[in-house]
């Protein structure tokens, strides 16, 4: 008997090298997001996330997996997507794949884009050498429109409202 106190036990115990290998680096790191949890907050990983439940924030992973009945509410940043399920913000990934099963509402941002007959989208969808091409034309306008102000103050004229005269945030 392994409890017994008047025997002693001939098993070696077992250590959690002999039971379980120990997460390395080449390991793959995969959280899981249950389908009866719902989290409130952003996720960010530097692994895989399969999300079979909620989330109200953006998430940020290597690879993202919105399963089939699972909710996403906010901005999505990977390597690589996979939608079955609902999402709601913008997708910025370098593949991204859409299951007949997903609904994406927002703006997709990808270099790969496979999408099954069936997905209801509704979002525009833009490669990723497009999207960088159009800032670099909204930030040569964000310069133009600074420059024509700099140009009304100098001259005494009024000032040239930024968010007016282009559409697009500060340079990074």
């Amino acid at each position: 008997m392994m409890f017994s106190r008047g025997e002693q036990s001939t098993e070696a115990p077992v250590t959690q090298s002999e039971s379980a290998p120990m997460p390395t680096k080449s390991t793959q790191i995969f959280s899981i997001i249950s389908a009866d949890l719902t989290i409130k907050g952003d996720l960010q990983s530097n692994g895989d996330i399969q999300i079979d439940g909620a989330i109200e924030g953006d998430v940020k992973s290597r690879s993202l997996t919105v399963s089939e009945g699972a909710q996403v509410d906010g901005k999505i940043e990977a390597d690589k997507v996979t939608i079955a399920g609902t999402v709601s913000g913008e997708v910025h990934a370098g593949a991204v794949n859409i299951a007949k099963s997903a609904r994406v509402h927002g703006d997709v941002f990808h270099n790969s884009l496979s999408i099954e007959a069936g997905a209801f989208l509704d979002g525009r969808f833009s490669h990723a050498d497009d999207v960088k091409k159009q800032k670099d034309v909204k930030v040569s306008e964000l310069k133009a429109a600074r420059a024509e102000q700099a140009r009304a103050e100098a001259s005494g004229g009024s000032k040239v409202n930024y968010a007016a005269s282009a559409s697009v945030p500060a340079a990074e």
